[in-house]
């Protein structure tokens, strides 16, 4: 006896229900706000300073962005999750005095790598929220 053939619309509405549950999850929130520099530290014009989050779940997606160096303000999409704070800054390699500015810029992207930085932040699923990263504190807060 022959076996009777799948019906091509049953077949299609499970493959788009399964696409469907698999394209399903968190989406990026938009995260806009401000970096408190340490006292000693100032953004030159040509420097260029990455702002990472860096995902507490081994799992979980990390987001990266730029600092303005105007004002150290950042907008970045950022998965709902607890994050890792990192920040690097390089100085621009074509200045005579680039190798001195990041001697001295050295603690600082020390202290804040993806292995020592302390600062943990939360991000919600509120959109559009606005932040301010205390690297002096070593906090984050809504504002």
């Amino acid at each position: 006896m022959p076996r009777p053939r799948p019906r091509p619309f049953l077949l299609t509405l499970t493959l788009l229900t399964l696409i469907t549950l698999v394209g399903c999850g968190a989406k990026p929130i938009p995260v806009k706000g401000k970096v408190v520099l340490p006292q000693n530290v100032t953004l030159a014009q040509d420097d260029s300073a990455e702002l990472r989050f860096v995902n507490e779940d081994p799992k979980g997606k990390s987001a990266a962005t730029t600092l303005s160096n105007s004002d150290a303000s950042f907008a970045a999409n950022v998965i709902p999750g607890k994050y890792k704070i990192v920040l690097r800054i390089t100085p621009y390699p074509g200045k005579p005095t680039s190798k001195q500015r990041e001697q001295g810029l050295e603690p600082v992207n020390n202290a804040f790598s993806e292995k020592n930085s302390k600062v943990i932040g939360d991000v919600s699923d509120k959109s559009d929220q606005s932040v301010t990263i205390d690297l002096v504190k070593g906090t984050v807060s809504s504002n």
